[in-house]
């Protein structure tokens, strides 16, 4: 499901991800979903208010928090090339 959120919002960076370089999303990202974030080092109140939003609006707010990560970072991302 994140790769097809992540290729119909961020195409570029979905392509490149997916179908460039042919990484499995799920190995990028289980260590956000697994723990709920927990173990980024975010401060307890941003913690907080993200668990507040996932227990408010489920798996929509843990990908849209996950496109916003990705969209933040796509620039770095792009320039990566694995050997």
């Amino acid at each position: 499901m994140l790769e097809t959120l992540l290729q119909l919002h961020l195409p570029q960076l979905g392509t490149f991800i997916v179908q460039e370089e042919q990484i499995d999303l799920l190995c990028l990202t289980a260590r956000w979903f697994l723990p709920l974030f927990t173990h980024e080092g975010l401060p307890l109140a941003v913690l907080m208010r993200m668990w507040d939003q996932i227990l408010l609006s489920g798996r929509t707010f843990l990908f849209a928090f996950c496109l916003a990560v990705w969209e933040q970072n796509s620039s770095e991302v792009l320039r990566c090339v694995l050997p």
